[in-house]
């Protein structure tokens, strides 16, 4: 019993890290959950949490071939600056700053 328990012990950053690889709806969902102690064991309450406000940010180049997918334009065409550092992230939106040209 006592080796499962252990085994257990674990899976709570298992799931983070996997919801965080995932991204998207994912990470709404293990918001959503974060908020059910009813539901889930506190070990993953305590780690889910960390889904309301510290996610990581997407990579630029991702960000960047988006932006240019979407508006047909390169990145250099679009912006006269583009700060590289984003301003805030969340489940399904990150927040970069840009002047356009």
């Amino acid at each position: 019993m006592v080796y499962g328990r252990k085994l257990m012990s674990g899976m709570p950053n298992v799931v983070l890290k996997l919801i965080v690889e995932l991204e998207g709806l994912w990470v709404k969902m293990g918001q959503y959950l974060s908020t059910r102690a009813d539901v889930l064991p506190e070990a993953y309450i305590r780690l889910l949490r960390q889904l309301q406000d510290s996610l990581p940010p997407r990579d630029l180049e991702e960000v960047c071939s988006t932006i240019e997918k979407r508006l047909g334009k390169s990145m250099n065409d679009l912006f006269s600056n583009f700060v590289s550092v984003p301003l805030a992230t969340a489940s399904v939106f990150i927040g970069e700053f840009g002047e356009l040209c």
